[in-house]
């Protein structure tokens, strides 16, 4: 498999005479599977970003910029992260799956769920924990400036009825035995 990869490489690097066009079309291959989750990052931490300032201006904190500057780093941490983790990914954790995990699962799984586990990516997780700190942030900000929260908010119409609606039905199966 490596060596498919490098012969394709060396094929397009033949072709191609600028190095700079070589770099940016190698570069941009790998970039490509996870432009969307680094958009979304990016998205939500400016998302963040704008939801602060407001909620600073209700508070009436002023706001600098070196409070603001503290967003950049984060978008660049953030990106940087999800490349790494796909660098991980691809790299990595797929040729332990294959050579090594996958012979393992075949003692406990079935061939479906390995096949449904080997679809798993790491990059996907990790961009999602990111996105979902960004949402909290942000809900937390948003309750600030409105005086309502969507967390706050589901978990009172939505999760705490539910709850109550679970306790009641184990009280009424329990108490009728």
């Amino acid at each position: 498999m490596k060596q498919q990869i490098l012969n394709f490489f060396e094929q397009l690097f033949s072709l191609l005479k600028d190095p700079v066009i070589v770099f940016l079309t190698t570069l941009g291959l790998f970039l490509a599977p996870i432009a969307e989750l680094i958009f979304a990052a990016i998205l939500f931490a400016f998302l963040d970003f704008i939801t602060a300032i407001a909620a600073a201006y209700k508070r009436n904190i002023p706001v600098t910029s070196e409070k603001m500057g503290d967003t950049f780093p984060k978008i660049i941490l953030y990106s940087l992260s999800i490349i790494f983790v796909h660098y991980l990914d691809v790299f990595l954790v797929q040729q332990v799956k294959f050579g090594f995990l996958d012979h393992i699962f075949r003692i406990f799984l079935d061939e479906d769920r390995i096949s449904s586990l080997n679809n798993v990516k790491l990059t996907t997780a990790i961009a999602f924990l990111i996105i979902v700190r960004e949402m909290k942030s942000i809900d937390e900000n948003w309750q600030v400036f409105f005086g309502w929260g969507f967390w706050k908010t589901i978990k009172e119409y939505i999760i705490t009825p539910i709850t109550k609606l679970k306790k009641l039905i184990i009280k009424n199966d329990t108490s009728s035995k």
